[in-house]
């Protein structure tokens, strides 16, 4: 809880629950902080990652999560998504229009012709 107060994340109990925790049953090495309606943010760690980092690696990676909080990246992402989304739905769009314009060549040219 240092971690979250000194950030400015979480001020106290008054502030509401600050995190959900998940410990993920994995091989991996892996560390990661997502959204949660009911809390500041979910962390999720993975056992190996609990069991095999140092104490200071540990705190290390949990100051790097919420640094990811602290700087709002979640919304960053969400708009980042949505901009993706709506690039690859004009692609697809554009592409569709193209073959069928290409598909229709073959009967409109002798027509023209």
């Amino acid at each position: 809880m240092p971690l979250l107060i000194t950030s400015g994340i979480w001020t106290g109990p008054a502030d509401g629950c600050a995190a959900a925790l998940g410990i993920l049953p994995s091989p991996a090495i892996n560390l990661s902080v997502g959204p949660n309606p009911q809390c500041k943010f979910s962390l999720v760690i993975t056992e190996t990652a609990y069991n095999t980092l140092s104490h200071d690696e540990l705190r290390a990676a949990l100051a790097h999560e919420i640094g990811h909080v602290q700087l709002g990246h979640f919304a960053a992402r969400k708009e980042r998504r949505v901009a993706e989304k709506k690039a690859r739905d004009e692609i697809s769009e554009k592409s569709t229009t193209a073959g069928a314009a290409v598909t229709a060549i073959p009967i409109i040219g002798p027509i023209l012709a």
